[in-house]
């Protein structure tokens, strides 16, 4: 009987994270014609990588993987006690997912994808790190952005990062994107490029541990669940209207039809152009 692999995943930071998040966007964001953030709101972070970890995870366990959430839930999460939780359960790789930014404006130059690995890393993590940023690159080739290829911690942030040095097991870090690019920031809350980035990295991690891919089924089923589960995002710009057939409407102060709630009347007018 074939190994069954454990896949610990780890979304980048939490939703509070101070610093974590878009600038203000200049323009209100729709995705698929539908209006999911307003001019001057956010866009956190942890929102892209909750999301794809989620569909990691559904990715992972359709191919035969056991997977290991070291951050599960809203609840901040220190970055010892999802460390811990990974070389406690002896995972065999351990994957975080997260998003870039070069500072709190919105910039032009910095687009791209990284996958970071620690200085001193393993031959398997450099092997992980090498299958999962070739197929995640796929997905950016078209985007007239830079790869900037497989990188050490040390060299990318100038010190080694917390996660990558600590796990037991080889380990990796994806930055999938520029949050404060605006051409890449609108990428965060797209469910199509959340799935793909976390089918990519699926991809890479198979061919890692020698683990035949299995693509999703029923796509027209898991894209209707997709949109369901990101209904909290959508902003409702629908307007109802009623045909008022009365010439007077009272407004009442509750729920109730005594007159002593009616406090006050609206008349119907005749609408002019």
């Amino acid at each position: 009987m074939a190994k069954k692999y454990l896949i610990a995943l780890n979304d980048g930071h939490e939703m509070e994270t101070p610093g974590k998040r878009t600038p203000p966007l200049t323009k209100d964001l729709y995705i698929k014609g539908k209006l999911v953030r307003k001019k001057g709101q956010v866009i956190k972070e942890n929102e892209f990588n909750k999301a794809v970890v989620n569909y990691l995870e559904k990715a992972l366990k359709r191919c035969g993987f056991d997977v290991l959430l070291v951050a599960a839930g809203d609840s901040d999460v220190s970055l010892k006690t999802r460390v811990s939780r990974a070389n406690k359960a002896n995972a065999d790789a351990y994957i975080s997912k997260h998003y870039n930014a070069v500072g709190g404006k919105w910039q032009s130059k910095a687009k791209g994808l990284v996958t970071i690995i620690h200085y001193n890393s393993s031959n398997t993590s450099k092997v992980l790190a090498k299958n999962v940023h070739e197929e995640l690159w796929k997905l950016h080739a078209g985007h007239k952005c830079t790869n900037y290829g497989v990188r050490k911690d040390t060299d990318v942030s100038g010190f080694s990062l917390y996660v990558l040095r600590n796990t037991k097991m080889p380990a990796i870090l994806t930055e999938s994107g520029f949050m404060d690019n605006l051409t890449e920031a609108v990428d965060m809350l797209d469910p199509t490029f959340q799935k793909a980035d976390a089918e990519g990295t699926c991809k890479g991690i198979c061919k890692t541990f020698g683990v035949k891919y299995t693509p999703p089924e029923n796509e027209k089923k898991e894209e209707k669940d997709d949109n369901k589960n990101n209904e909290s995002n959508e902003i409702n710009t629908d307007v109802k209207y009623i045909k008022v057939i009365t010439k007077e409407l009272n407004i009442r102060s509750a729920a109730s039809w005594d007159d002593d709630v009616i406090s006050g009347t609206v008349k119907k007018v005749k609408y002019l152009q």
